[in-house]
């Protein structure tokens, strides 16, 4: 029995022996995945040969932005209400605790849009980027839509707000306009989006609105910080929301070239 054995323990031997090679072969081998960029510069490449519809139905909707809006883009009804709840109790503080109405507004000014960024970023944070990449608008295309109606719904809630202060209150002078709104929001929006370009929209607009929450009442409990908001020249502010414009629009060109889509887990 034993030297019939012998054969079949050698022929095991030399199975071992190839597994252990091939196992050493595949642990040494490496595919190497390509990264990001290449794969948006591929379906670049590929876009002008993919069958487009009617060239006039293409030329009238370039982006997402008409019948099948909400449809596509999928903005969850909770981002609409919360924000709405929001506004309501800054114009309740103001009607009925008598708040300051530009306190209110620089408060209120960026918080619709640094919640937004998680509806913006939300393909991209569960992994769905590269199926929006295979739809018929570009996975850029649908995130620059999402920004577009989630800030415009933004200024709406303000633009708003701001009536209701100039209807039932004291007249609405536009240079604190510029001070307290429209600085606010341009300043605080682009830093945002530059955070959430690189970190996960659930880590991004909490740190955002911590910060500035934080920020606000550093502000409020200082009488000093005030007296010198209310003396810099309106000019000053003018130009800095300008910069802060101008740092967005950089930020969503190199978007839209695919140079954000690294994040920070």
């Amino acid at each position: 029995m034993s030297k019939r054995n012998i054969p079949s323990r050698q022929g095991k031997g030399e199975l071992d022996e190839l597994d252990q090679e091939l196992k050493m072969l595949l642990d040494d081998y490496s595919v190497e995945y390509p990264s990001e960029d290449a794969i948006v510069r591929t379906i670049d490449t590929l876009r002008p040969y993919v069958m487009h519809p009617d060239r006039r139905q293409t030329n009238r909707t370039p982006l997402p932005l008409k019948r099948d809006l909400f449809t596509i883009l999928h903005i969850r009804p909770g981002f609409w209400l919360v924000n709405a709840l929001i506004f309501l109790a800054g114009l309740y503080i103001w009607g009925y605790k008598n708040g300051d109405p530009y306190i209110i507004l620089m408060l209120l000014a960026p918080v619709p849009f640094l919640i937004g960024l998680l509806e913006i970023f939300r393909g991209r944070d569960e992994g769905l980027m590269e199926m929006e990449m295979s739809c018929k608008y570009s996975a850029q295309q649908l995130l620059l839509a999402k920004m577009v109606v989630i800030g415009g719904y933004n200024v709406l809630l303000s633009t708003l707000l701001i009536a209701a202060f100039g209807l039932f209150g004291e007249p609405i002078v536009l240079t604190k306009l510029l001070m307290y709104w429209i600085t606010p929001f341009t300043v605080v929006s682009s830093i945002g989006f530059g955070v959430a370009c690189r970190m996960r929209g659930a880590l991004s607009t909490p740190i955002m609105l911590t910060l500035w929450l934080f920020g606000i009442a550093l502000f409020l409990s200082s009488d000093e910080l005030l007296n010198v908001m209310n003396e810099l020249h309106p000019s000053l502010y003018a130009a800095l929301s300008a910069l802060a414009i101008a740092v967005f629009a950089w930020q969503t060109k190199r978007f839209r070239r695919g140079e954000y889509f690294e994040t920070i887990h």
